[in-house]
């Protein structure tokens, strides 16, 4: 629900306000709030009331402030800050985005909650449809320690979630790729976020399962929030082209080595 009244065909902004999970507030050149969400409200946990009568350049903190004037001043503008509810019971992590917009010298506020909880929350919507999936998958954060792993990996490798959770991914890889494809997997993955290619996953008894993966980089508010690695069994394809070489170079009755 949108509390205010927005700007003549704000089809963007509209959609941002009422879909996305942020709290939006637009204020017009004086400070002073033309509409809002109800994700704000909950954001910040405050009333809608309080949230119309709010005037930014006015009210806000002196720090704050600075960052509204270089906003007003055509300047896309970044923060975070700590926000206390108005009853006071609790304390939260905000990441606030200053959008100026052409329209009569307005700026956008686009406000996400940065606290563990909601990170987590977060997380686990992008997460869910990919886990229900019969693919082994698992999660990391920005630095790659593992967050989640789904059912067809642990049936995969044989270990359980708390045997690799909170450790660095390369704890679910088994040695074997070369030190130098390593480190161009980890390049592929910082620089382009994405990475596709052959290795190998560690087993609960020692055994080295060949699989390909698909690594793939998500963000939240344009900032790495984790990588998702997608895994593909390649056993019995390698035990196909194992077979294969063999007989080629073997005599399929007597299995001795070919002349050539």
């Amino acid at each position: 629900m949108i509390h205010g009244t927005p700007p003549a065909a704000p089809e963007a902004f509209l959609a941002l306000a009422t879909e996305a999970p942020r709290g939006v507030i637009c204020f017009n050149a004086s400070g002073d709030p033309l509409w809002f969400n109800d994700q704000l409200l909950c954001t910040v946990e405050g009333s809608a009331e309080n949230a119309s009568r709010f005037n930014c350049l006015r009210d806000s903190e002196p720090e704050v402030v600075a960052y509204l004037e270089r906003a007003f001043a055509g300047e896309r503008v970044r923060y975070q800050r700590r926000h206390a509810s108005v009853a006071g019971d609790r304390t939260g992590d905000l990441e606030v985005h200053l959008i100026p917009l052409e329209r009569e010298g307005q700026v956008l506020s686009v406000i996400v909650d940065r606290t563990e909880a909601a990170v987590a929350a977060e997380r686990l919507a992008w997460a869910t449809p990919l886990f229900e999936s019969g693919t082994p998958i698992y999660l990391t954060d920005a630095d790659r320690v593992i967050l989640e792993v789904n059912a067809a990996l642990c049936a995969l490798t044989g270990r359980a979630p708390q045997d690799l959770v909170g450790r660095h991914e390369r704890a679910v890889r088994a040695p074997g790729l070369a030190p130098q494809a390593l480190s161009e997997r980890a390049r592929s993955l910082d620089g382009e976020g994405e990475w596709r290619g052959e290795l190998w996953l560690s087993t609960a008894d020692g055994r080295a399962v060949p699989v390909l993966q698909s690594g793939s980089r998500v963000t939240a508010a344009g900032h790495t929030a984790g990588y998702v690695f997608v895994c593909q069994d390649l056993t019995l394809l390698k035990a196909a082209e194992a077979l294969g070489r063999k007989l080629r170079r073997h005599d399929r009755l007597t299995e001795l080595l070919n002349r050539q």
